[in-house]
């Protein structure tokens, strides 16, 4: 198994790379890991893009719903694919929830949750961390707001 990390990436140090390498070989399975720049990577042939099998990702989207996340990493044509993993019917239920999100959310709600149990079942993606966080404030802080994605909104924020 190949299993390729990034020089360059403040959040997915080498270190996470080395890792789930490591993990990989606890587990059995014959681990070789890679570690270059982006820049590397995205000037590889297609050659080694045919030979990664597992990449340590992160990924914050711009707006909390699944399709912001789900659809880029896992359509058959989404922006981060490169045609690592493609299911035609998985992209009929994700365009499916999309259209569902809107008008019916709880009903696209349980799309993505069927979405997201394939990709696992499938072993497309295993999440690693669900980051939190926690922010205190003194009591003369009001106005408080905090976005699902970016955390506190520090423009809305008042002293009394």
């Amino acid at each position: 198994m190949t299993v390729w990390g990034f020089t360059d990436d403040p959040s997915l140090t080498p270190a996470v790379s080395r890792h789930v390498a490591r993990t990989l070989r606890q587990l059995g399975f014959q681990a070789r890991l890679h570690v270059v720049t982006h820049r590397d990577l995205e000037r590889a042939p297609p050659a080694v893009f045919d030979a990664i099998q597992l990449i340590p990702a992160g990924w914050v989207p711009d707006y909390p719903s699944a399709n912001a996340m789900l659809a880029l990493w896992f359509r058959c044509d989404g922006a981060y694919n490169h045609g690592y993993y493609c299911r035609p019917g998985l992209d009929r239920m994700m365009d499916r929830a999309a259209e569902l999100q809107t008008a019916e959310p709880r009903r696209a709600a349980r799309l993505w949750s069927k979405v997201d149990a394939r990709l696992v079942a499938e072993a497309a993606w295993l999440p690693l961390v669900n980051p939190r966080a926690t922010d205190f404030l003194s009591k003369r802080v009001h106005n408080y707001q905090r976005h699902a994605i970016w955390g506190v909104l520090a423009d809305q924020l008042w002293m009394r």
